[in-house]
């Protein structure tokens, strides 16, 4: 979920993030720590055994509906340029809200359990 998180990040912590690590494409390192998370083989439920898996159906089906956007997003050129341009952009604020919304659906849960992040 922190990944997520990130990309609800106000654009003061982004900038503040990136003067620490200069060398660094913030929007890139934001989209790695999602698909370090973002695994439906190993976190959501299988069809032939819906009980395992770390989430649950409604919190997979919004991770996917945030992945659907994020991956929309890679495809735009505003994805590449500087983090201050990106953050200027329509395409960030968008991804921003549907982080927001997706983070909606953990509500219920919270934060991950440590133990259910031992990911098989």
């Amino acid at each position: 979920m922190e990944s997520i998180e990130s990309w609800c990040a106000s654009s003061s912590e982004l900038r503040t993030y990136q003067a620490s690590v200069p060398y660094v494409h913030v929007p890139s390192e934001l989209v790695e720590g999602f698909y370090d998370f973002f695994d439906p083989e190993r976190i959501g439920p299988k069809p032939d055994d819906p009980s395992w898996g770390i989430l649950s159906k409604g919190e997979l089906s919004a991770t996917r509906e945030f992945e659907k956007r994020l991956a929309s997003v890679l495809d735009d050129p505003i994805f590449d340029q500087g983090l201050d341009v990106f953050l200027a952009s329509k395409q960030f604020y968008e991804l921003s809200a549907a982080a927001s919304i997706c983070l909606r659906a953990f509500d219920a849960r919270g934060k991950l359990d440590e133990e259910k992040e031992d990911w098989r």
